[in-house]
């Protein structure tokens, strides 16, 4: 061992570095200031010139356990970056078209407070206004990267990465972290930072961006400072700089793009993906989902899924038909707003007004969070709920409710499919 003979620490104890006796205890008792304190989120908003009462949502939290380095402020650096960039360009009259909300975030080390409380009293407005929110939590660890989201702004992300150069400047960021030709991988978001109140509370469509691959970590401890960051994560802040022209790229699509930049590339394939997981799940835990009585609720489920974006007939093809068309100016400004608010609508309807069994908070039946760690992502989770606590009949209620959040999904395709028949008559 490292440690000098006859050691002592700063507690009132002899300090052993080995166990010794087998028989050895240590009784530990910790004492906390439990205390009423006020917090506060800080907040830039530029107002946009076309669509103000639409709104893109950038934050990151800015308390933490110790100095705050890497969590949460190696996200920090990049949304005041950001935030910047857009301000400088308002004042030489370069104004987003929609609004832009910058938040940094209080009290999310002790429960997502801050952003929880801030969605919670806007609800109405952002439910029915916010096109998306871009969460920055701890994001620069490193140059490799890593990205989260809601299958809508999947593609979003893959197109920002092939045009945004990776930290080492001699290729594309989706050059540096996939095959050539590949789509990029982008994960599932769950929990435990400040997208919670925006995506599983009002069905905003969200996404983080990060990455990692430093040689260390200081995760949540006293060496959480300036100093290791420097010396482990890097003094060229070559990550930061990726991450900051990735989001300004995302944000300012998601600001001034015609139409809502959203895609159910991903949508199908994923859900399909996650249905297949479920039953593997179930079949470990020897749960029966496929009952033939009085049907098989998981095959009608995949056939409403294959409707949505299997085929070049498939109806989610519809908004990239009607995206070509506002690109080529052949849609008016009516129209568009008309569009955007059932784009809008797609996330919104996996939305339940009951929530999930038990965690009736989290509403969104697409995603939530691992209830026990409070931070994997639960991919359909009332059935993975049921799945998990061995109860078949839930299961069939659950894929009762999945299907019907599908055809609601598939009433807003119609929807879009009778605007662009109307805009290609005329």
């Amino acid at each position: 061992s490292d440690v000098p003979k006859g050691w002592q620490g700063g507690l009132p104890f002899r300090y052993r570095v080995t166990q010794g006796d087998a028989t050895f205890r240590v009784r530990l008792t910790v004492e906390q200031e439990r205390s009423v304190t006020e917090t506060a989120n800080v907040l830039g908003v530029i107002e946009g010139a076309v669509w103000p009462e639409e709104k893109v949502v950038v934050g990151c939290h800015f308390d933490a356990w110790t100095f705050g380095a890497g969590d949460p402020h190696a996200g920090t650096i990049i949304l005041y970056s950001v935030a910047e960039a857009f301000a400088a360009a308002a004042r030489d009259g370069l104004r987003p078209a929609r609004t832009l909300v910058f938040a940094n975030w209080g009290a999310e080390e002790m429960g997502i407070i801050g952003s929880t409380e801030w969605c919670e009293a806007h609800a109405d407005d952002l439910s029915k206004n916010a096109v998306a929110y871009l969460n920055l939590d701890m994001a620069a660890m490193g140059t490799t990267f890593r990205s989260s989201a809601d299958p809508l702004l999947r593609t979003l992300i893959d197109g920002v990465a092939r045009r945004v150069p990776a930290a080492d400047g001699e290729q594309t960021v989706h050059e540096s972290v996939t095959a050539p030709n590949h789509v990029l991988n982008v994960g599932n978001l769950g929990g435990g930072s400040d997208h919670a109140g925006f995506y599983l509370h009002l069905g905003v469509p969200s996404f983080s961006l990060g990455a990692g691959g430093s040689s260390g970590v200081s995760y949540h401890s006293a060496h959480d400072h300036l100093r290791w960051y420097r010396q482990v994560v890097g003094d060229d802040y070559a990550g930061a700089v990726m991450l900051t022209r990735m989001a300004s790229l995302a944000v300012a699509e998601l600001a001034n793009a015609p139409l809502h930049p959203f895609s159910l590339d991903a949508f199908a394939w994923g859900m399909h993906d996650h249905l297949r997981d479920l039953e593997q799940r179930a079949s470990a835990l020897k749960v029966s989902l496929r009952r033939q009585y009085p049907s098989d609720r998981v095959g009608d489920l995949v056939n409403q899924i294959q409707r949505l974006g299997y085929t070049d007939t498939s109806p989610g093809l519809v908004v990239q038909r009607l995206q070509d068309a506002a690109e080529a100016g052949g849609l008016d400004a009516d129209t568009a707003a008309e569009v955007n608010r059932h784009l809008r609508a797609l996330s919104r309807a996996w939305l339940s007004e009951d929530g999930l069994p038990g965690r009736p908070w989290y509403r969104n039946l697409y995603a939530s969070t691992d209830p026990n760690s409070g931070y994997a992502a639960w991919m359909l989770p009332e059935l993975r709920g049921a799945v998990e606590a061995r109860d078949e009949n839930a299961a069939q209620l659950a894929l009762i409710r999945l299907s019907g959040r599908i055809s609601a999904i598939e009433a807003i395709l119609v929807k879009l499919q009778m605007i662009h028949e109307r805009v290609s008559a005329d």
